[in-house]
């Protein structure tokens, strides 16, 4: 099962500080505003006198970037699989951008400096690039950035704009199916696509090589990886088009049912995905090679590639079903059910486990039945799942279920696991060497293998706000079935997509953020303490502070008190760190750096 990391922030209203004394600290100027944590492991604090990246590591500020108040943490964005984060301020006049590499303060744009507003931002690491929407004197334009060094490589003038409608903003009124975002084709040449036109671009110039215009916005961009075609998605059609000029590649466009949602090339050809259901088509001819289109019936949210088949899975409000089909098209069976939305499912071998607010069951792959079970597993409220690789655990209204798939036999192994405080249940179930741990905000509660209660333990809540908090932080329950995105450089069968590799500096900069994601990620994976806030109270004080709770025996490990509620701070789970934020009205900000 795939494991997320988890960085809890809280933030709280106040000045100072605890009963241990901090491992290090830095000062800074200016007031304290907010701090956060990177993936990557490094803060960023902000301050009246701008934005500064400290290396807990090197217990230091490595960089500043003096871009003034900045009130609201939220406004700071991080690009995916990028060392960059994206700045934005609003105030009543005007918006201010920043983005910049927050491993080394590095400052690739700033609007202020340019004297412009960012509309729209995409990184294009096959290119080395940034490409940027601004505006400027009440005028549309494309600005290429290097990401190496800052500098802008060329603007262009986006005419015909009318208003302030970009490609952002349509965003946020279009449906939310319809978001193709510029691409960099086998060329390195720029396709770019805005609303209902699709430009291609080259790469050192800016020059329009040639522009395509549709009667609906423009849904999905796909380059092909066998005949090369850019496979456009607008409306209820899919389009082929020739690299080189944008020419239609197919006789005809192809029609589709229900809205558009994603190409998923196979190795017959390439799968569009739909909200209705799914079709193969001939990437040559743009024809269907089945007779009919594999529906679903109710809104299609995931589609597997499985020996067996392709298994659908649609899911709305008040039903879901269950769909496998041939690479021929032809419906192997369907296993539709009326009840509330998946919470979770998974494929384990010949079966499908399920849960939703009803009911736990699993479904044979081999003809779609759900009679492996003589009897479902019948639920309460809204389950909480763990899915391993051999065996998944179930809880529902203070029961907890274990399903074993080698022979597919489940048991009650828990039950009256009751959580104090209001609004407190189980949110997140994790395996332990010592049995199954199920957390909550407040509450730890740990069944050995044997089903009995090693522990349990709960601390009030400092306060409502604060508890609201942290639990908007913890793992939720979620539908587990969004893989409707094909990953970048690999079709949905596995096969290699031959596109452009990336540019140079782009690929050293995305493994250095992945390695350094892995090696914490890697960490955590053996973390073995839970961190809670609530009031705490030793020999010499009292106040609200974390306690640091041991995962396998229930016993603290570690405490900070708060003397009052005036510290910015986040935990890092990671690390075990607390690092705190002084606000520092009248002598200036400290940053300190405590371990719990």
């Amino acid at each position: 099962m795939k494991k997320k990391l988890l960085l809890f922030y809280w933030l709280l209203a106040g000045t100072s500080l605890y009963a241990q004394s901090p491992q290090w600290e830095v000062p800074l100027e200016g007031t304290g505003k907010w701090l956060q944590i990177t993936e990557t492991g490094q803060i960023i604090t902000a301050t009246g006198k701008g934005i500064q990246g400290i290396n807990p590591q090197l217990q230091k500020v490595e960089w500043t970037i003096p871009v003034g108040v900045l009130n609201q943490e939220s406004n700071l964005e991080y690009l995916p699989n990028s060392p960059y984060a994206v700045l934005e301020e609003t105030s009543a006049t005007s918006t201010k951008t920043v983005i910049f590499n927050y491993l080394n303060g590095q400052v690739l744009f700033n609007s202020q400096a340019a004297e412009v507003s960012v509309k729209e931002k995409t990184l294009l690491p096959q290119i080395g690039a940034l490409l940027l929407e601004i505006k400027q004197d009440k005028k549309f334009y494309l600005a290429l950035i290097d990401i190496q060094t800052g500098k802008e490589q060329w603007r262009k003038e986006l005419t015909g704009r009318k208003g302030g409608i970009g490609l952002g903003t349509l965003k946020q009124v279009i449906n939310r199916n319809l978001d193709a975002t510029p691409l960099v084709d086998a060329q390195g040449h720029i396709l770019y696509p805005d609303h209902k036109t699709l430009t291609c671009l080259d790469r050192t110039s800016g020059k329009t090589l040639w522009e395509v215009k549709s009667d609906n916005a423009i849904g999905r961009l796909h380059l092909s990886p066998k005949s090369n075609a850019i496979l456009m998605g607008s409306g209820s059609r899919i389009t082929a088009l020739e690299p080189a000029t944008g020419s239609e590649v197919w006789k005809d466009p192809f029609k589709i049912s229900g809205a558009f949602q994603q190409f998923l090339p196979v190795k017959e050809g390439i799968i569009v995905a739909t909200s209705a259901g799914v079709v193969l088509i001939d990437e040559a001819t743009g024809k269907s090679k089945w007779k009919d289109v594999a529906e679903t019936a109710v809104p299609l949210v995931d589609v597997r590639f499985l020996p067996e088949g392709i298994l659908l899975v649609g899911s709305s409000e008040k039903e879901s079903a269950f769909m496998l089909y041939g690479m021929d098209g032809k419906k192997t069976w369907k296993r539709p059910y009326k009840t509330e939305p998946l919470v979770s499912y998974d494929v384990f071998g010949k079966g499908i486990f399920f849960a939703n607010a009803e009911e736990a069951n699993i479904i044979n792959l081999a003809n779609g039945d759900d009679d492996i079970w003589k009897k479902r597993i019948r639920l309460k409220k809204s389950p909480v799942t763990y899915l391993g690789n051999q065996m998944a655990l179930l809880y529902s209204g203070e029961n907890l279920y274990e399903i074993n798939f080698s022979d597919y036999s489940y048991k009650l192994i828990a039950e009256d696991i009751d959580f104090k405080g209001s609004n407190e249940d189980v949110r997140k179930i994790e395996m332990r060497s010592t049995g199954y741990l199920l957390t909550s905000a407040q509450n730890m509660w740990l069944v050995g293998v044997d089903g009995k209660k090693v522990y349990s333990t709960y601390y009030k809540a400092a306060s409502t706000g604060t508890a609201s908090k942290i639990g908007g932080a913890l793992l939720k329950s979620y539908l587990a079935v969004s893989n409707l995105q094909s990953t970048p450089g690999q079709n949905a069968d596995g096969t290699t997509v031959n596109n452009l590799s990336i540019n140079e500096e782009g690929q050293r900069q995305m493994a250095d953020v992945s390695k350094l994601v892995s090696d914490r990620k890697n960490t955590l994976s053996t973390n073995d303490a839970m961190y809670i806030m609530t009031r705490l109270e030793t020999d010499k004080e009292k106040g609200v502070g974390l306690v640091k709770v041991d995962k396998d025996s229930g016993k603290e490990k570690g405490k900070a008190v708060l003397k009052n509620l005036s510290p910015i701070y986040v935990v890092d789970e990671v690390t075990g760190k607390l690092y705190v934020l002084n606000s520092g009205v009248t002598s200036g900000a400290t940053f300190l750096c405590y371990s719990l």
